[in-house]
């Protein structure tokens, strides 16, 4: 179950309210201030212990929370503290926008950067509990498909960059440099089980690490990663199972290939990272394409 954490203003607690409502209904696990915080709590005190163990940053934006200059609302401070906590953390931050004041119209600086990198979802039309559905099952959607673009999305694609180029040791220091949400947990096992495999030819891995990647990598699920999750697992049954005439607990590349035909498009980026790895005269792209 995701841990959601509601970010807001005070004065916009009736919709934020219903959007919690409806984030439950869907199994999430909502922190929210007039709940979890008890009679006689330090506020500052229990809002960072619970950024700190949290999946989904949700930012309700408002000219009562983000600030309007145009009408001289100040905004809130308490809301700006807990972007800044929360841009420290690995948590997946969503913005959900109650009315049109956004980064040209914010009176704290520090929600420009993170407004302008992030993308949004709206939130401006609801006004009743079923559009609060809408807007909630829209950030279950996109959560589940990994197609909303998040702030640790953009290191990961810098990461994608280095192994594209090869450079696996500039690539597993920004790795070990980060810390990455559940919600990458499939595109965060692909890159690791890339480095893994970066450190020394494929055929003369052990067994047990060989295995251990395969078993990883079987339980990746999410829609644009898993064509190149079967990719891989596609080489090492061609580069370490049949060399090494060991039992392939991958089913071969004849039922790998056939599974990876029914879902989407293999990623050109992915077959350029996974070429590194392979023996420098041989024909795997062709095999799998045929």
């Amino acid at each position: 179950m995701s841990k959601v954490f509601i970010s807001y203003s005070s004065s916009d607690r009736p919709a934020v309210t219903r959007l919690k409502e409806a984030l439950e209904q869907l199994s999430y696990d909502v922190w929210f201030d007039q709940d979890a915080i008890l009679p006689g709590g330090y506020y500052a005190k229990d809002i960072a212990t619970a950024l700190k163990d949290i999946d989904v940053f949700v930012l309700m934006t408002s000219a009562n929370s983000i600030g309007d200059k145009a009408n001289n609302i100040a905004g809130s401070s308490e809301v700006a503290k807990e972007v800044v906590l929360a841009q420290s953390s690995p948590a997946v931050i969503i913005p959900v926008k109650l009315d049109d004041c956004w980064m040209e119209t914010t009176t704290h600086d520090e929600f420009t950067y993170l407004l302008a990198r992030t993308q949004w979802l709206d939130a401006g039309y609801c006004n009743s509990s079923s559009d609060f559905m809408d807007v909630a099952q829209r950030i279950d959607s996109a959560l589940v498909s990994g197609n909303f673009k998040f702030n640790h999305d953009t290191t990961l694609d810098e990461i994608d960059k280095l192994l594209k180029a090869g450079l696996f040791s500039q690539a597993r220091s920004r790795m070990n440099a980060n810390t990455f949400p559940d919600i990458a947990s499939d595109r965060v096992v692909l890159i690791n089980a890339i480095l893994a495999l970066s450190e020394q030819p494929i055929s003369s891995l052990s067994k047990i690490k060989v295995d251990n990647l395969v078993r990883d990598l079987v339980q990746v699920r999410n829609e644009s990663i898993r064509p190149a999750a079967l990719y891989l697992q596609g080489a090492l049954s061609t580069f370490y199972y049949q060399t090494n005439a060991v039992y392939d607990p991958t089913g071969g590349l004849v039922s790998l290939k056939r599974e990876a035909a029914e879902l989407g498009r293999l990623k050109a980026k992915y077959v350029m990272s996974i070429a590194h790895l392979l023996p420098t005269t041989n024909q795997y792209s062709l095999q799998w394409a045929k």
